[in-house]
């Protein structure tokens, strides 16, 4: 096997391997596949460290065996006596040098993801550009790799009719998808938003200010939640709602609408992507760039869900109405914290949208705080990368590991079933409610 030979498997070795890093890197900043997220990302890293080094042999290869002379490329080009197969090579090079050049960029910010890298740069490097600068290298790429069909064709002999048209247009396409996808959605001023909502196939719109809770006794003035959503269109739009309030799961429990029974709902907040969970939807804040759905479910699922609530409520009765979580953990990246039967009170945090008294779960952390068990340290954040609407406290540290680049503590909480699925959902531990989970956890990823 020749220099040549190994160039071009390389080069198809690496075309897969962009497929895959574009893919998985789109799934995870997408939400493609919430199930898979963390093993997306893992998998978008791997392929990395394939691509880099496959970037680096092509590059080389191509410089050492597959010259070009520019000037006369060029003087022919000009004077209109060079042929197409002058053109492509002409452009493949031109890419070739474009693609490292916007690799670099890309992969730089891209380091972000390690914490290490992080901690080192301080972040003045910020993940952003590493999203901005995908679009100019996925783009180059698309170019480069058709370009290299054609020739495969051209050494194949296979003739089509239209192949440079079909060729030419297949670029357009995938360049303008990969352009249409990164454009950034315009977003709404708070004051100005109108909601939507879906139910089953229905589209309904709200206007915020118009909506009351029915939960006073969790929600201050001005605040509420996705079903007051649903109440409130069931009393404007024509819909059959039936529900009623149970006390032994203390939430309201949607009987019916429009004479169907069995209905859950999926939130979907600025940036976010679709979410199953098994959270009180009376006890989850709207906020503005909000999708809410409501849509059928199994009676078995239902049931699940409703289980859970009641055991939630008769472990918080057997303690006398103190919230006493059985287990907590933390998984830092250097340190591992277990506590089992943890007293956790209210600190108010968020008494802008819970009245007082409200425990949500970054109460479990400052209760430790409180104890003495850990340190910590909170910080508001106005968006997060496509999230335009955040508008949330986060945990940035506990004890000595701090939030660095796309590194940081995420959180569950829930019954243990469903730890590590249906209990992780991106609603900020400022705004989860509590009422006795089983467990909460916080734990140190890097994406």
């Amino acid at each position: 096997m020749n220099w040549i030979e190994i160039h071009r498997y390389i080069s198809w070795t690496l075309v897969i391997a962009s497929i895959v890093l574009i893919s998985t890197g789109y799934a995870v900043s997408r939400g493609l596949s919430p199930s898979y997220y963390y093993q997306l990302a893992l998998f978008h890293r791997i392929f990395e460290m394939f691509f880099i080094p496959l970037l680096i042999l092509h590059m080389s290869i191509t410089i050492r065996y597959y010259r070009i002379n520019w000037r006369k490329t060029i003087s022919l080009l000009r004077q209109n006596r060079g042929s197409s197969i002058h053109s492509m090579r002409l452009l493949q090079r031109l890419s070739s040098w474009l693609i490292v050049f916007f690799a670099v960029l890309v992969i730089i910010p891209g380091l972000n993801g390690y914490d290490i890298f992080a901690e080192a740069t301080g972040e003045a490097i910020p993940f952003s550009l590493h999203r901005f600068f995908d679009v100019f290298l996925v783009s180059l790429i698309i170019i480069h790799s058709i370009i290299g069909v054609r020739f495969v064709m051209m050494r194949k002999r296979i003739r089509w009719r239209f192949t440079n048209h079909l060729l030419s247009f297949l670029t357009i396409g995938l360049v303008l998808a990969v352009v249409l996808v990164n454009v950034p959605q315009a977003s709404v001023k708070e004051t100005e938003y109108s909601g939507t909502v879906i139910i089953g196939s229905e589209e309904f719109s709200f206007q915020a200010s118009d909506i009351d809770s029915l939960r006073p006794d969790i929600f201050t003035e001005g605040h509420f939640s996705m079903f007051d959503i649903l109440v409130h269109i069931s009393n404007h739009e024509g819909i059959e709602l039936e529900y009623h309030f149970n006390e032994t799961m203390n939430t309201f429990v949607v009987e019916s609408i429009n004479g169907e029974p069995h209905w859950w709902y999926r939130v979907i907040y600025s940036g976010g992507w679709p979410e199953n969970n098994v959270f009180r939807m009376d006890h989850y804040p709207w906020k503005p760039e909000t999708e809410i759905t409501f849509y059928k479910v199994s009676k078995e699922r239902l049931d699940e869900t409703y289980a859970i609530f009641r055991e939630e409520i008769e472990r918080k009765l057997v303690n006398d109405g103190e919230l006493i979580i059985p287990e907590v953990t933390i998984r830092g990246k250097s340190f591992y914290y277990r506590a089992e039967n943890v007293s956790v009170t209210a600190h108010n945090l968020r008494n802008d949208t819970f009245q007082t008294g409200v425990i949500t779960a970054i109460d479990v952390i400052m209760s430790l705080g409180d104890k003495g068990d850990i340190f910590y340290d909170i910080a508001w954040f106005e968006s997060i990368g496509d999230a335009d609407v955040v508008q949330n406290y986060y945990i940035v540290q506990i004890n000595s590991d701090r939030q660095a680049g796309t590194c940081g503590f995420v959180y569950e909480s829930g019954d243990l079933e469903n730890q590590g699925l249906l209990n992780h959902i991106h609603l900020p531990s400022d705004s989860r409610v509590l009422n006795a989970p089983e467990y909460v956890t916080w734990y140190w990823i890097c994406l």
